[in-house]
């Protein structure tokens, strides 16, 4: 399995190659910022061709705006395959919750409040994903035969979306998740559920509520900001913040013959805690091994928890963040994965952080707490190669 970690600035986007003898698959999970996709993703795609299943793990601006950009070049998208979507949009939440037709009401002319969506997109009429997906070839393939991506009342799903050789184990969100985040934004919007119309305003909307309803940025308290070297302090401290768009977000590990690799996305640290243990559960675990795991929104520490990680061991934590506005990855986050994971692992980083190097860049914590930190020599954007 090769996972190539695409620079995205402060967002995510990952392109994943699975090798089964004489089959590939590849998979695209988030597409970072529109740059991700103009200098990164287009080129890829060029050369494999085909995306077996392309994950959108939430409506966050530094996850989608890659994809609008994707789906608006006709040039690229219309000469791919993708065999299949997964994407929570305000289209999949309300289907079968609505008599009226929803897609008859999509067109193609609305624009999005410049501020609140897309402000770095520089064509005038920006268009939300929804309508770019449904007007494409690969409209039939969105949640194919699923509806909403979601984990049922076992707290986990395991599907086959791609193949019987390729299982994923659907950790986040749960349909209560779903249902939160919507009954959220008709709260918030004012909105009656019974006579809602799912049209452009309607989606800029959702759009804007999801990316503006942010709250914990994840910067590190006062507390230890004056102690950076104090590991085992910051380790022992657990974060928790109610941040409803990434509750939402679409978390899974991947597994092959040979391999297991978990992608957070944006998800909450409890909701993964609950589905991994149900997950243990039934396969008779004692622990999980991970041959590598995507850590939650870039690191905060909101997004982790000790007893996640209790559950868990795993060789590579891969950190992907330029540390650009949120300041993202937190030293609480990196602390506990350090100090808590007690066998060897490697912390990689798609971006060179200073921050990250002045407080951890420490033989002395390497050798007693054994972890290595892999980051770029310089401090400009180059795609990560990962093999597991």
């Amino acid at each position: 399995m090769n996972i190539k970690c695409l620079p995205a600035r402060y967002g995510d986007s990952f392109l994943i190659n699975i090798c089964d003898g004489t089959k590939q698959y590849n998979i695209l999970i988030d597409c970072g910022l529109k740059d991700t996709c103009t200098e990164f993703i287009k080129n890829q795609l060029v050369s494999i061709k085909k995306i077996d299943l392309l994950v959108l793990t939430h409506i966050d601006d530094d996850h989608i705006k890659g994809a609008i950009e994707l789906f608006q070049d006709a040039d690229i998208i219309d000469n791919i395959v993708i065999d299949n979507i997964w994407f929570n949009d305000l289209y999949k939440i309300t289907e079968g919750k609505l008599k009226k037709n929803i897609k008859s009401d999509l067109s193609n002319n609305g624009s999005i409040e410049s501020g609140k969506f897309d402000q770095e997109v520089s064509y005038k009429q920006a268009k939300c994903l929804a309508n770019y997906i449904l007007e494409s070839k690969h409209s039939d393939n969105w949640n194919k035969g699923i509806g909403i991506i979601s984990c049922d009342d076992n707290y986990y799903k395991e599907l086959y979306p791609i193949g019987r050789e390729v299982k994923i184990v659907l950790l986040s969100p749960s349909k209560e998740r779903i249902e939160e985040l919507f009954s959220k934004w008709c709260e918030k919007s004012n909105i009656d559920k019974d006579k809602l119309v799912i049209d452009n305003k309607t989606l800029n909307s959702f759009y804007s509520f999801y990316i503006n309803s942010k709250n914990g940025v994840g910067k590190f308290d006062e507390e230890c900001s004056g102690k950076i070297a104090d590991i085992e302090t910051m380790a022992e401290k657990d974060y928790s913040v109610k941040n409803t768009s990434n509750d939402a977000s679409i978390a899974f590990f991947i597994e092959t013959k040979k391999n297991k690799v978990l992608f957070l996305g944006d998800s909450n640290s409890k909701d993964i805690e609950k589905s991994l243990k149900q997950y243990m559960k039934d396969k008779k675990l004692q622990k999980i091994k991970f041959d590598l795991i995507k850590v939650s929104h870039h690191g905060s520490k909101n997004n982790i928890s000790n007893g996640l990680l209790g559950l868990l061991e795993c060789d590579k934590y891969v950190i992907s963040t330029n540390g650009e506005i949120y300041n993202h990855p937190d030293l609480e986050c990196l602390s506990k994965i350090i100090v808590k994971q007690q066998e060897y692992k490697e912390i990689v980083f798609n971006y060179r952080n200073k921050k990250v190097l002045k407080a951890l860049n420490n033989e002395e914590y390497k050798k007693k707490y054994k972890y290595s930190l892999i980051m770029p020599s310089e401090n400009k954007p180059i795609i990560m190669d990962i093999e597991v």
